[in-house]
């Protein structure tokens, strides 16, 4: 290597490595994988359709989000879960009167067993929002979202390769889902849709790798511009990376009134002390003064050079900042952007009422994200987009402590509970929610029975899935689908804490959604090759 190709190369780390201390380009970084322009081989259903998975980081114990009521399985309940919890430290047992009620139409459409009945945790329950001028309303959370049939539960549901009982587990020629109770191993489990280690894809990303052509440039983009399929509000994640899709990450808390959600960002107002216009098309000519270190490494970059690396980076950067910008004027422009109605406005405009509870309990940061996955789908159109996956994330469920207290799990249910009211609203609003389907998902369940303060890292849990499409049976039912598990400790569903083997499989709820988005049989054993280890490919409740 000569001596002026050492010096360029030298020049061109240093800058990079200044743009990224400066802070200003890092959530361009993603973006850079984002030019892929080959054909999809899939030609999903007419009109538009998204999936939105909300993923509850920690482990998510979901056995005291949908409870047994009825006298016999509650007792069974509260024993293994050592009793009420009344305020002291250890139980972890919620009391029968608190269950909010629910209706359920039976396990895949079959009638419950006689005497079976179910609850959710109160903080589930339905809440009051104030509007601008004072005026009350109730808004829905997940027990009356349940019960007008909105919501499926999904029972017992984990990482497996076969299917497995107590019985079987121990038999050493059927294979397990690798390192259970590990947060990272089961996430990529939960991501990949497959057991095999270190796999590259996520579920949704190889869905999106079939569809993202179906999705057109934004309208007025000159030249071009394609929003990707794939859009995250939780940063990074292995769900949504295909061999030809990654996601595209944004901020979730941009003002729900139809600001600017790149504000503040590099397509934002920072470099409004640029000669000339403050375009894009100028940015690379603008490091002159009061742009930080960072930023006038970053406008150097951008410009025109001799280096063919260094070229080709500094292209792929200004397509990702022109991509944001224009996505930043369909947002913003008139008539109203991308304004909603629904609570969501109280992110922005009124988060001194109380009552509006979304910006309560500390705020909600699932809620802003969500408001801003809401906007993107009202301007579906001006952004060209049919198909989308996005992805959101609540965390804080790695709950070893402090579990029972109201700042524990009560009030990590009450953002979901409220989030999701709230983002079902805004698609009646919109007139989509028969469109778009959210579902949950986390590594693991926890033990049933406490730590002292507490519960641990377990196997198969809850999950729900929401939306118009969804089989939550007529305005007066819900549904559950799969086997509710037996909760006695160390009984024939369980191991001896309570950590339940899953008796349904994460690769049949993703195959039922990938289904739903238009993806045919082959192309879902494809993305989830251990179906057809199960008796069913489709759960039935889309």
């Amino acid at each position: 290597m000569s001596r002026i190709r050492r010096e360029q190369r030298r020049d061109f780390l240093k800058q990079f490595c200044a743009t990224l201390a400066g802070g200003s380009a890092l959530s361009l970084f993603p973006q850079l994988q984002l030019m892929s322009s080959a054909l999809a081989s899939t030609q999903g259903d007419a009109g538009y359709k998204a999936l939105v998975c909300v993923f509850l980081s920690g482990g998510s114990d979901s056995y005291n989000w949908l409870v047994p009521s009825d006298a016999s399985r509650y007792g069974v309940y509260q024993t293994a879960r050592g009793g009420v919890y009344t305020g002291t430290n250890g139980p972890l047992g919620l009391a029968q009167a608190s269950l909010l009620s629910v209706n359920m139409a039976g396990s895949g459409g079959v009638a419950l067993p006689a005497g079976h009945s179910y609850g959710l945790h109160p903080a589930c329950a339905d809440w009051t929002s104030i509007d601008d001028n004072g005026a009350q309303s109730s808004m829905p959370g997940l027990q009356s979202l349940t019960n007008a049939g909105k919501v499926a539960w999904l029972s017992n549901v984990g990482t497996l390769v076969v299917p497995l009982t107590k019985a079987t587990y121990s038999n050493p020629s059927l294979p397990k889902p690798p390192q259970l109770y590990s947060h990272n191993d089961q996430t990529n489990l939960w991501f990949q849709g497959q057991e095999t280690p270190n796999f590259r894809y996520g579920w949704g990303g190889q869905v999106a790798d079939l569809l993202f052509s179906q999705n057109s440039p934004i309208v007025g983009s000159s030249p071009p511009l394609t929003v990707p399929m794939n859009i995250s509000f939780a940063g990074s994640n292995r769900f949504q990376i295909g061999s030809q899709v990654v996601p595209y990450q944004m901020s979730g808390c941009g003002d729900p009134n139809g600001g600017n959600p790149f504000a503040g960002s590099i397509v934002g107002t920072n470099f409004a002390n640029c000669s000339g216009s403050n375009t894009l098309d100028n940015f690379r000519a603008c490091a002159t003064a009061g742009l930080n270190a960072g930023e006038t490494a970053l406008c150097s970059l951008l410009g025109a050079n001799t280096n063919l690396l260094e070229n080709e980076h500094a292209s792929t950067m200004r397509r990702a900042m022109d991509l944001a910008g224009q996505m930043a004027t369909k947002l913003t422009g008139s008539p109203n952007g991308s304004l909603l109605n629904t609570p969501f406005r109280a992110l922005a405009d009124n988060q001194a009422v109380a009552g509006y509870n979304l910006a309560a309990d500390g705020g909600n940061s699932l809620a802003e994200q969500l408001a801003m996955v809401a906007r993107l789908i009202k301007m579906r159109t001006q952004l060209g987009q049919t198909r989308n996956i996005f992805f959101v994330s609540l965390g804080g469920f790695d709950t070893h402590a402090a579990q029972m207290p109201d700042n524990g799990q009560p009030r990590l249910l009450r953002r979901i509970s409220r989030a999701l009211g709230s983002f079902y609203q805004a698609l009646v609003e919109m007139g989509v929610e028969n469109s778009v389907t959210t579902f949950t998902m986390s590594e693991f369940a926890r033990t049933l029975n406490s730590n002292g303060d507490g519960s641990d890292h377990a196997w198969g849990g809850v999950q729900m899935v929401m939306g118009g499409a969804v089989n939550g049976g007529n305005a007066a039912t819900g549904r559950i689908y799969g086997s509710f598990p037996d909760q006695t400790l160390n009984g024939p569903d369980s191991f001896s804490r309570g950590q339940m083997i899953p008796t349904t499989a994460m690769d049949q709820m993703g195959a039922t959604l990938a289904s739903w988005m238009g993806l045919g049989s082959t192309e879902v054993n494809t993305i989830f090759p251990n179906l057809a280890n199960f008796p069913s490919a489709n759960l039935g409740f889309m």
